[in-house]
């Protein structure tokens, strides 16, 4: 079942279109991989229960069977810690994706806004060296902006 919710979720995240919606899909999955966790742990100790009652004379230890109640949570904590590391890979690939996305969005924006400055004169022969210039301009200007102070560092 939790590879059906990260598949269901995954797909959504590949459609969230802002940050925004990232961490709404995010939200969801941790609320329904939450309640699927309880779910099956409430399960494994009814069956638990039901097998410990079924098989009354052999178990009389209360200590012993407290004891194996309880270690039906290991498996459940190394499943759970899985999906969830695998559901975080997967949510900050896409945060990543909407930040780059944003990036290329803005230097794409700031290229045109250069090139249509210059106007008439960009021609046939010149219009990849001055998309050229402009482009590195713009990108010297975005490494600036993404690079942290050093003087804080």
């Amino acid at each position: 079942e939790s590879e059906d919710l990260i598949g269901r979720c995954t797909r959504e995240l590949r459609g969230a279109a802002a940050a925004i919606d990232v961490h709404a899909v995010d939200n969801a999955f941790r609320g329904q991989l939450d309640a699927l966790r309880d779910a099956v742990l409430q399960e494994m100790h009814h069956e638990f229960d039901e097998f410990v009652k079924a098989h009354d004379a052999k178990f009389t230890d209360e200590q012993v069977k407290s004891d194996k109640r309880f270690s039906l949570m290991g498996p459940m904590r190394r499943k759970y810690a899985s999906v969830d590391s695998l559901w975080r890979s997967a949510v900050h690939l896409a945060l990543e994706q909407r930040s780059m996305d944003h990036l290329f969005e803005e230097i794409s924006a700031r290229v045109n806004d250069l090139l249509v400055e210059q106007g008439t004169n960009v021609n046939v022969q010149n219009v990849e060296r001055v998309f050229e210039e402009k482009w590195n301009q713009v990108m010297a200007e975005t490494l600036r902006k993404q690079r942290p102070n050093l003087d804080k560092v």
